[in-house]
Order: C-alpha cells, then sequence, then structure tokens
C-alpha cells in the first residue's frame, strides 16, 4: 500500500496515511481528520470542527426558524390590532344619540319607542272613537296617523341602523376570529 504524505489541519504535525485512508488521529496532538482525496491531492479535515460547524449551523437555522415563527406571530398581532383600530373607528360611526348620551344602536330601542308611542296616544284615540260630539275627532284621526307614521318611521330607521351595526360587528368578529386562529396556529 502506497503512504501518501499529510499536513495535520489541528496542529501542522506530519501525517502519512494509505492513500485509502478516509480517518485518522494525529499521532502530534491526537486530533480526529478526516482524509480528503481530490485531484489527486490529500488532506485533512478535523472531524470535531466540522462537528462544531455543523453544530453551530443547525443551532443558527434553528434560531432563524423560530424567529420567523415569531415574526409571523408579531405580523398577524399587528394585524389583529389594526383591525381593532379600524373597527373602534367605524363603530363611531354606528352611534347614536339619546338622552344626553351617546350609544349602541339596539333592536330594543325601536320597539320601546313605538310602545311607549303607542301608549301615549292611546288614550286621545280612545276619547275621539267615543265620540264626544265635538268636532275634534278627525282632527284627533289625523293627528294620530301622522304620529304613527311618525313613529313607524322612526322604529324602522333605528331598526335598520341596528341591523347594520349587528352586521358589521359580525363582519369585524369573524375577521378578528380568523386572524385568531392563525395566531393560535403561528
Amino acid at each position: 500500500m502506497k503512504l501518501v504524505p499529510l499536513g495535520c489541519n489541528n496542529c501542522g504535525g506530519k501525517l502519512k496515511v494509505g492513500e485509502d485512508t478516509k480517518l485518522v488521529t494525529c499521532k502530534h496532538c491526537g486530533a480526529q481528520l478526516a482524509v480528503r482525496h481530490e485531484d489527486g491531492a490529500a488532506f485533512t479535515d478535523v472531524l470535531e470542527a466540522a462537528a462544531r460547524v455543523e453544530k453551530s449551523a443547525a443551532a443558527i437555522e434553528e434560531q432563524v426558524e423560530k424567529l420567523d415563527a415569531d415574526n409571523e406571530r408579531l405580523f398577524i398581532q399587528g394585524e389583529i390590532e389594526r383591525l381593532d383600530r379600524e373597527w373602534d373607528a367605524r363603530r363611531e360611526g354606528f352611534m347614536v344619540r339619546r338622552n344626553g348620551h351617546t350609544v349602541l344602536p339596539t333592536r330594543t330601542a325601536p320597539a320601546l319607542i313605538a310602545v311607549v308611542a303607542l301608549l301615549a296616544f292611546t288614550p286621545a284615540l280612545l276619547i275621539s272613537m267615543a265620540g264626544d260630539g265635538s268636532d275634534l275627532g278627525p282632527l284627533v284621526w289625523v293627528a294620530s296617523a301622522l304620529f304613527a307614521g311618525l313613529i313607524v318611521l322612526a322604529f324602522s330607521n333605528l331598526n335598520r341602523n341596528a341591523a347594520r351595526y349587528q352586521q358589521a360587528l359580525a363582519e369585524h368578529e369573524a375577521e378578528r376570529e380568523q386572524l385568531c386562529d392563525k395566531l393560535r396556529g403561528a
């Protein structure tokens, strides 16, 4: 078997190995060496160094993956915050003024207004139907009909605003839940 002269990559010591040798231990420093044969030349690599480099590369790759996951979570959290800010601004447009306060529209308020208005005008309707002999009967009927029309108009307007608000809220909550699901999965 033919011997090939080599230098140790760790300490620089002189070595002689067989031309088919793949691994050798340096007799000077004890380093584990891999022998590479390329284009008629042979040289050594320190195995521990290669292992350390591979281990470092794996650790760096793991950190990069963790950072990617962290960035993904931060991006989604930013999207949730943006969505919430947009909703806060949009919700302000739905607010209605009631008793000196701004409140969100509900479907109970229009129904309550209609009931109170009907209760308020029921005595007037009953009096006009009783026919007390005065000429005010038709006038009370006309005023009651106009007032009932205004109540119906106000009721439908308030109810429509409440329905639009509920629809917008449902859309916001659905989009937010999708982002939260995505965040939980990230």
